[in-house]
């Protein structure tokens, strides 16, 4: 079966999807297809991207044997603010299910793999939508010099037609789920709770235990000296750190 298998993937998730060999970025072309109308539902997989990236401006490894997929959600009953999570949720879910991988959710929209990054998700709004773009170190890969401390791969051999079916899937279910429900499973499968975080917030550095998720997929750290603070979705990025 070739990859990505247009009308496969489709007959199992019922979505629109526009294939490609190699494109710039998949969310670029969804977010300029939910500005003109796309339908819920509209996924972009691409075999390579030569231009992804995250959030900021921070670029994403792209090979020949990762999944790279950006899909159009209009139909979300779930508040603006847990999107990320939702996706986080759903993306963890597939991979724990269809490829066997014990991946954990990096709050707030990071996969890891022990201790290493296989997964970035990027949630925009779009208009009058959501476009959720997913990148997915899937099959091995020999990483540059300077990700291969921080990136790892799935190294499964999992059919990427069948990822993207249950990624997809998943994430139109996870958008209209109870509120309750998505932080309950971001907070069981959470590689960040239970540890020290850094963060910059206001121009200042920030060490902390990260302790629980709140209703809003806000984090909440408690300081060793009692205090305490919020960190909200997109606001800024956690560092997490082994503890001696």
């Amino acid at each position: 079966m070739s990859y990505p298998d247009k009308a496969y993937i489709e007959k199992l998730t019922g979505a629109t999807v526009i294939p490609l060999e190699t494109t710039e970025s998949t969310n670029d072309l969804a977010k300029k297809a939910a500005l003109e109308g796309a339908s819920d539902g509209t996924v972009y997989i691409a075999k390579v991207q030569t231009g992804g990236h995250g959030r900021g401006e921070h670029t994403f490894f792209c090979y020949d044997g990762g999944l790279y997929l950006s899909i159009v959600i209009r139909d979300a009953s779930l508040p603006a603010e847990l999107i990320t999570s939702a996706a986080a949720a759903a993306v963890c879910r597939a991979v724990r299910a269809a490829a066997c991988a014990p991946v954990l959710i990096k709050w707030v929209n990071d996969l890891y793999l022990g201790d290493k990054k296989v997964c970035g998700i990027l949630a925009l709004r779009t208009g009058d939508a959501y476009v959720v773009g997913i990148g997915i170190n899937v099959k091995e890969v020999s990483f540059p010099d300077d990700l291969r401390q921080t990136a790892a791969a799935l190294c499964s051999d999992i059919d990427l037609n069948i990822l993207a079916a249950e990624i997809i899937v998943g994430l139109r279910l996870a958008v209209n789920e109870p509120v309750k429900s998505i932080i309950e499973y971001c907070s069981k499968y959470s590689y960040t709770l239970g540890k020290e975080v850094t963060y910059i917030k206001n121009g200042k550095s920030f060490i902390g235990t990260a302790e629980k998720l709140l209703p809003d997929g806000s984090l909440f750290v408690r300081f060793a000296c009692g205090g305490v603070d919020v960190l909200s979705s997109g606001e800024i990025s956690v560092k997490t750190l082994k503890k001696s």
